[in-house]
């Protein structure tokens, strides 16, 4: 399995639904499989895009953000190997969050899926940024232990569209919409209703 693949699965979905000019929006991984979308099938068929906690690419290099934030290849196997080890959220989560994620809700298979995630840690969307067209909406967590909160706004300055923003929740970690459910709903319908 691929992001590539996942994203080929996305578009198959919106034929299939026959969706008009949705509003994608992805957490980590899923905001990866977006920009492998707009890669394969640009953004033409979207009416905005909204992506969380989800940097253009893991990899560090002198020509983003302060040239000293990313990986290293030699350091991603160590991240790959420690990721499902690491603590995802910074806030406490409450008991009926706690319930309602744990009812049902399969936890991801590191070991099945580590070469999906060699496949999203090895990518360079910020190309893919230049391209876009659609209101972007670039979610962060100040805490996140993935990636700095200042990607949302590089990843921002890359993109040209002039209603697209950034928000970053400074007391989340990597998974804000259920460190802060009420707050995240609130901005990403604001958003939408702007954008629409």
């Amino acid at each position: 399995m691929t992001l590539h693949r996942l994203a080929t699965d996305l578009e198959e979905l919106m034929n299939a639904l026959k969706l008009y000019r949705p509003v994608l929006v992805g957490h980590s991984m899923g905001a990866a499989t977006i920009m492998a979308y707009e890669e394969l099938f640009t953004d033409g068929k979207l009416a905005a895009i909204v992506t969380e906690d989800q940097a253009p690419t893991f990899m560090k290099s002198p020509d983003w953000l302060d040239g000293q934030t990313g990986k290293t290849l030699g350091e991603l196997s160590d991240f790959i190997k420690d990721f499902p080890r690491t603590k995802l959220t910074h806030r406490q989560l409450t008991d009926q969050v706690k319930r309602v994620l744990g009812k049902g809700m399969l936890p991801f298979n590191f070991q099945k899926h580590q070469a999906l995630l060699q496949n999203v840690i090895t990518q360079d969307w910020r190309q893919n940024l230049t391209r876009e067209t659609v209101p972007h909406l670039f979610f962060a967590g100040g805490c996140s232990p993935i990636f700095p909160p200042e990607h949302a706004q590089a990843a921002r300055n890359l993109q040209h569209n002039a209603q697209s923003e950034v928000s970053i929740f400074a007391d989340c970690g990597h998974i804000l919409h259920v460190e802060n459910i009420e707050a995240f709903n609130q901005k990403l319908l604001n958003f939408i209703q702007k954008v629409q």
